[in-house]
């Protein structure tokens, strides 16, 4: 049986998707069709707001560069392209020269000029796929995507000449500015984002170390040591020349904490260490002696003093690495780290002792010569013990003294005695190895 089914004419108007409403409904909704315009203009205002604080929170407010966060998270991106797509990533690190002087010669306002005309210049002379940020107080760092090591140092040049033509303005008088710049970048050796980032803010401080207002690139800084260099360090890594890390420091302890833990493991240095164990700082010898002279100085936290420069190699990198960086450089020690966290450091007298003791184990297999390095070290060791004796019974005979004299007596012949004792350990060490040696070359062979 056919059923006839009345369909109702809806006779109106069609919204903007075409769909019909009868005119009742039509009739209902066109009293609040002026409220629900009036939210989608408040709706549109407040995304431009919030767009525009985002815009805010992720550059710097004196340049308009990007911020440090903001230049984490693109270095991430950038990173994972250049891997996952096989094509090269620079990185260039720039420092204004004497930037400190600038400020306490013409005051913090020129400074601040300074610093926005080189970031003016950085942005004009860019590409547009170029990620600029300041990420220092003078500091800025800058990558170049599809970009290798060889033109990053071109276009570097041309920014390090646009600088130092720049004339600014001072109430004192019209100056000049220079800026250097460490260039690098990505390989197939550095396995995170930083890694690069270290490598550019390492030939930076080459730059520095060499004379300033210049481009350094990193295949000149680890490219450069010569062949006897490179072959006694064939197929050594960074692991293998490191002192193992035995202890470490937090931002909060004190000089004087620190102090004892140093003499406590005869270490020279020690790394800081946040509550993650991530690296934060160094702490050495000189550090401490710097500060010691002060009423206060060794009530002072460990964080007041470290600096700001953090120089790190992991412990796959090439020991001719970095050994070549530290030949070149005022630094004195490097932290080794493996997955983001530290665990050694190579430091000039280390690397000192490890050329020591494998010129006592190549020597072991030269008679002569072996047999003159041990007369050699057995003489040192008779002259420091004869000190050591000669320090004891000092310290016996003026034993007599009285008051604050004695004191002051007794803490100079301790401290000396301390470290002749030191010196005879160290010596015996020597000795131990030199005796250790020529077994430990035939144990090679063996397993070789």
């Amino acid at each position: 049986m056919k059923t006839n089914i009345e369909i109702p004419k809806y006779t109106g108007c069609s919204n903007r998707n075409g769909y019909a409403f009868p005119k009742a409904m039509e009739a209902k909704l066109r009293p609040a069709a002026p409220n629900y315009a009036e939210l989608r203009r408040k709706n549109y205002h407040l995304e431009q707001q919030i767009e525009a604080l985002k815009r805010q929170l992720a550059v710097d407010p004196l340049t308009g560069v990007l911020n440090r966060p903001t230049f984490d998270e693109v270095l991430d991106q950038e990173w994972q392209r250049a891997v996952s797509d096989a094509v090269p990533l620079a990185c260039v690190m720039l420092d204004i020269d004497y930037f400190k002087k600038i400020n306490d010669t013409h005051g913090h306002a020129v400074g601040d000029h300074v610093i926005q005309a080189v970031a003016n210049l950085l942005q004009k002379l860019g590409h547009r796929e170029n990620h600029v940020a300041r990420v220092g107080g003078e500091e800025f760092c800058i990558l170049l995507p599809s970009t290798q090591e060889s033109e990053a140092s071109e276009w570097a040049e041309t920014v390090r000449a646009a600088i130092a033509s720049l004339e600014i303005p001072s109430s004192i008088k019209p100056f000049a500015v220079t800026a250097s710049f460490g260039v690098a970048e990505h390989r197939q050796t550095m396995n995170e984002a930083r890694r690069l980032v270290d490598a550019a803010d390492q030939s930076l401080l080459v730059a520095k170390q060499q004379g300033r207002n210049r481009v350094v690139q990193f295949t000149s800084v680890v490219g450069s040591q010569d062949a006897a260099e490179a072959s006694l360090f064939h197929r050594l890594t960074a692991r293998d020349v490191m002192t193992p890390l035995l202890a470490s420091l937090r931002p909060q302890q004190t000089l004087m904490e620190a102090a004892n833990m140093l003499l406590l493991l005869r270490l020279d240095s020690l790394p800081v260490l946040d509550d993650d164990g991530a690296f934060v700082g160094l702490i050495g010898e000189e550090d401490l002696t710097a500060h010691s002279l002060s009423a206060d100085g060794w009530n002072k936290r460990v964080c007041d003093i470290m600096g700001d420069t953090l120089s790190s190699f992991d412990e796959c990198d090439p020991a001719s690495t970095v050994c070549s960086f530290l030949s070149r450089l005022s630094i004195r020690r490097v932290v080794v780290i493996s997955d983001g966290l530290p665990t050694g450091i190579v430091s000039r007298a280390g690397l000192i002792r490890w050329f020591s003791n494998h010129l006592v184990q190549t020597s072991s297999a030269n008679t002569c010569q072996a047999d003159a390095i041990g007369k050699d070290l057995e003489a040192q060791m008779a002259a420091t013990l004869t000190l050591l004796q000669n320090q004891v019974q000092l310290l016996q005979d003026e034993h007599t003294l009285e008051g604050d004299e004695r004191g002051d007596y007794h803490v100079g012949a301790i401290s000396r005695i301390q470290e002749l004792s030191v010196a005879a350990l160290n010596l015996s060490s020597i000795q131990y190895a030199r005796d250790l040696a020529p077994g430990m070359a035939r144990l090679s062979e063996l397993t070789a």
